[in-house]
């Protein structure tokens, strides 16, 4: 039996994962993204599928100099038309509330809102793309995202207006 022996993916100066482990990396989250979305779109009783990530997202992560898509076996167009509405949630800051007591953050508040600014470019032109900004309060962004969401279901499948704020100090009492 043969083995290869291969370096480590992370620089020994910064421990940054190198660009062929962030690339192949962002194709299997792009083909796993797809799977994922193929299960949703499977359901015959769905109104809405919801995924916290789309295929386009990755172009964000990419670290090149090949283009993304094309190393994907697809378009940025391909992707951009696969989606009917997007909903971005805009990352916080640093003064806003964007902070490690999540430990899948991994990224400081100013690389994640560079991450961020790159999505916002990656989704330009989708028709119907909406940014939902980051607030102080979560509840409020959550409560804004909802509306999005809930708007977007038939009219038959719509449930009233919600209020999450006064849900959430009602049960605070």
């Amino acid at each position: 039996m043969r083995t290869k022996t291969t370096r480590s993916s992370h620089s020994a100066s910064n421990g940054s994962v190198n660009s062929v482990t962030r690339a192949a990396t962002q194709r299997a989250i792009f083909h796993i993204q797809r799977e994922v979305e193929t299960i949703a779109e499977s359901e015959d009783n769905r109104a809405l599928a919801l995924c916290d990530r789309g295929t386009v997202d990755g172009w964000a992560y990419w670290p090149g100099p090949e283009d993304f898509f094309t190393a994907c076996g697809t378009t940025r167009a391909a992707e951009l038309a696969r989606y009917d509405v997007v909903i971005h949630l805009r990352t916080p800051q640093a003064t806003t509330g964007y902070n490690h007591r999540n430990p899948l953050r991994i990224e400081s508040a100013s690389e994640a809102a560079a991450i961020d600014e790159r999505i916002v470019g990656a989704w330009a032109g989708h028709p119907r793309y909406f940014v939902v900004e980051s607030t102080h309060s979560f509840l409020e962004k959550a409560q804004r995202a909802i509306e999005l969401m809930r708007l977007e279901l038939p009219e038959c499948c719509r449930p009233p207006q919600t209020n999450l704020k006064a849900r959430s100090d009602a049960a605070t009492r």
